[in-house]
């Protein structure tokens, strides 16, 4: 560069920067809250020790040029808090009471007493090795813990445990156990709710927590701006936004946005919720709703408060101390020589966790083989494993207690060793993670073990396999629609057909499994994907091949049917496993078929009248036909077993002395009842044929028996039949597209036993 061009640079630098700034300061002259900000930011920028390079420069012209409002602050949120946190091997502190002097974190050691020494052994065996919550507690306490080095983890290339959701009432003992514990662990947070050591508003008190609001990149922004502490998201306000808040997550290890989301993500989140949302691969999602919490429980750990606390923070600041290299067993293992190629390898200084990986093969050797954990649930439980581990160390180093001193451990009174009697509540707490880890673990999948019936091994390892298959691909689809369910381990095959037990995950409607069925068998590649529903359990029946077609016919001349010793035999049809149905009417002793038009209900009333008039004989069984929705009952007029020719939809007046009759049969046959003995009774109620009264379209039917002067209270003698008939062998066959009360018009339907929603076609 020659000395003109030379000189044009410096003048054109004069006017950016220093014609630029004083145009700005005279701007706001008038502006104190802009000047004495500048002010601070110049006078921290000298006490720095700064130095200009050529990348720094270009930041600065770069930010200089940039016109949107929005990207400015992103900027600034993002030098916000990169200057926090871990910087090399020392974390800088938020909490500018902390960053000088310790105060309500300063480690109060253990007194050099026996029963001191004895009281907090017992209580840490308490608080972590409780065995209703112990496990939990140790869980929430490992990833605080792991949380305070997230960045390290980053910055060093080795991962980040699985994010954690947890499910829980809101200000239950467990809502306040997380809290109280995330409280403990961060390092910036004060420990005592008034402090009388320094000036309060210098001390954040509160842990950080998260309401989503706004829009989710507002709230992404919020979470992102933390670093290297343990945050609550808290999902009881904005359902909606704290899903998308979970997902997006989730999914930030796999991305890369402007200033790099992925490079950002040095916190980890708590995301606490009143029942768990989606599920993903790298969430470990835990369902406490359920889990009562004593009150002494949470009250004994905000006993400890401080000194878990001290403890923590501790381990934060002297971490070179804690996690120095000799003090593990890869490195001490290493020979003089390994040692000094370890230690150019990384630049002449062995980095903090550097046994991290050793600590997790040890943790793979030993619990490998455990069923339902797999080798990346090994890998989380490690990190939480490892800095836990370390945080006993602080715990150890706080014991005062004499060489030689007898205490009580257990209800043994003893010299213990306090070192191994830490390792021991540490391999406990430790053995504790695993348990609970194969219970909630994300990529635990059960194996499914399939009950099959076939002589040929091949064919038996064939359908084993595929309906292996069949059952992680059924979850991973119903989770693609965010609907949360798990397989028990436990299938058959039969008849070409794959049964599972599904059971729903917390927070899951069961209405959602029926909703994207066939997007889910469309998935599949499969023929059939269907539900069989009960109150108590949902099975799932996969078929590559069309089920059987119903046939009545079969039915009727299989011999199940025709040695069938039913008083009012109903072949119902096949259920899903192919099995024949057979339904005995009279112990209903009503019946409501129920479904849209089309869906079969003429169907079912044709099988029901085919049923009875092949089966059974005239003298045994009597029908009385109301056909109002056009299904053709007619056809059924000349069969002997008749009371009347079908009462058609223009026959009201008719249809209302027919059911005016049926109740005065009902009445007479009571009366019957009531002037016999009971031995005397028992051989007159045989003798008596039971009536079946269909009627196609109740509503049609009971709304014209309601038309009409003086015709109000006709609908009441449908209702006393109900109430009354079943005990003298009458009984109702209702038909109706909408079968709630006020659907079939009638307000005591006293509830038929058996409702049949819809029916397939026969």
């Amino acid at each position: 560069m020659d000395d003109s061009e030379y000189r044009a640079l410096r003048t054109n630098i004069s006017h950016i920067v220093d014609e630029g700034l004083n145009k700005f300061i005279d701007r706001h002259r008038d502006d104190d809250k802009h000047l004495y900000e500048l002010a601070q930011h110049i006078e921290h920028t000298k006490a720095s020790d700064y130095a200009w390079d050529m990348e720094k420069i270009k930041i600065v012209l770069s930010v200089l040029q940039l016109k949107n409002p929005g990207d400015i602050h992103e900027i600034l949120s993002y030098l916000d808090q990169s200057g926090y946190g871990w910087q090399g091997d020392t974390y800088q502190f938020y909490n500018r009471c902390l960053r000088f002097d310790q105060r309500c974190r300063r480690n109060q050691l253990i007194d050099n007493d026996a029963m001191a020494t004895a009281k907090v052994f017992s209580d840490m065996d308490d608080i972590f090795l409780y065995k209703e919550y112990g496990a939990v507690t140790t869980y929430l306490f490992g990833y605080c813990l792991a949380a305070l080095f997230s960045s390290l983890l980053k910055t060093q290339h080795r991962g980040i445990p699985y994010v954690l959701q947890v499910a829980c009432r809101r200000n239950s003992n467990t809502y306040r156990l997380v809290h109280e514990i995330v409280q403990i662990c961060d390092v910036n947070a004060g420990i005592f709710d008034q402090c009388h050591e320094f000036h309060y508003a210098e001390c954040d008190h509160d842990h950080a927590t998260i309401y989503p609001k706004g829009t989710l990149e507002n709230a992404l922004d919020s979470l992102l701006y933390y670093r290297d502490i343990p945050v609550v998201v808290d999902g009881y306000e904005n359902e909606k936004l704290y899903l998308a808040l979970l997902r997006e997550t989730a999914n930030i290890p796999n991305r890369n946005k402007r200033l790099d989301l992925n490079a950002k993500f040095k916190m980890l989140p708590i995301f606490l919720c009143p029942t768990l949302q989606s599920q993903f691969r790298n969430v470990f999602s835990m369902d406490l709703t359920e889990l009562e919490i004593d009150d002494e429980y949470i009250d004994l750990i905000s006993s400890y408060r401080q000194r878990l606390g001290s403890w923590v923070y501790e381990l934060v600041r002297d971490a070179e101390k804690y996690f120095d290299a000799g003090n593990s067993t890869s490195y001490s293992s290493l020979s003089e020589t390994q040692k000094l190629v370890e230690l150019r390898r990384y630049g002449g200084k062995i980095p903090l966790l550097y046994d991290l990986d050793d600590s997790t093969n040890r943790l793979r050797t030993r619990y490998g083989g455990w069923l339902g954990i797999t080798s990346k649930d090994i890998t989380n439980t490690g990190y939480l494993a490892y800095f836990f581990s370390h945080f006993m160390k602080v715990f150890e180093c706080s014991i005062r207690l004499s060489e030689g001193t007898q205490f009580t451990y257990r209800t043994r009174q003893g010299r213990h060793n306090p070192s191994k009697l830490v390792r021991k509540i540490t391999d406990e707490a430790v053995d504790s993670l695993l348990r609970l880890h194969a219970t909630y673990a994300p990529t635990r999948q059960e194996t499914i073990h399939i009950d099959v019936d076939s002589p040929d091994a091949a064919e038996r390892k064939r359908i084993k396999r595929k309906g292996t298959a069949y059952a992680k691909d059924i979850i991973k689809y119903y989770q693609s629609y965010d609907v949360s369910i798990s397989i028990a381990p436990e299938a058959e095959y039969r008849d070409s057909r794959y049964v599972y037990s599904v059971k729903l995950l917390p927070g899951t409607d069961v209405k959602l499994i029926s909703r994207y069925a066939d997007e889910v068998r469309r998935l599949l590649e499969v023929e059939v994907l269907t539900f069989d529903l009960t109150p108590h359990s949902i099975r799932l029946i996969v078929s590559e091949k069309p089920l059987h077609e119903n046939s009545l016919i079969k039915i009727l001349e299989s011999q199940g049917f025709k040695e069938s010793q039913m008083e009012i035999p109903y072949a119902v049809g096949y259920d899903v496993m192919g099995e024949m149905v057979i339904a005995d009417v009279a112990q209903f002793p009503h019946l409501l078929v129920g479904g849209t038009s089309g869906s079969g209900k003429s169907s079912a009333l044709f099988s029901l009248i085919m049923s009875i008039v092949y089966k059974q004989p005239p003298d045994k069984v009597k029908l009385l036909l109301f056909d109002f929705g056009g299904s053709d009952l007619k056809t059924f007029d000349k069969v002997p077993h008749m009371l009347q020719p079908t009462i058609r939809v223009h026959e009201i007046e008719r249809g209302r002395q027919c059911i005016l009759w049926l109740q005065g049969e009902m009445e007479r046959r009571l009366k019957e009842k009531d002037s016999l003995d009971e031995v005397v009774f028992i051989e007159h109620f045989k003798r008596w044929p039971s009536i079946v009264c269909v009627i196609d379209e109740s509503p049609v039917f009971i709304q014209g028996l309601t038309n009409g002067r003086g015709n109000k209270k006709s609908s009441a003698v449908i209702e006393d039949l109900l109430a009354r008939a079943r005990k003298v062998k009458i009984h109702l066959v209702l038909a109706a597209q909408d079968t709630t009360k006020d659907g079939i018009g009638i307000k005591n339907t006293n509830d038929p036993d058996s409702v049949v929603d819809r029916v397939s076609k026969l």
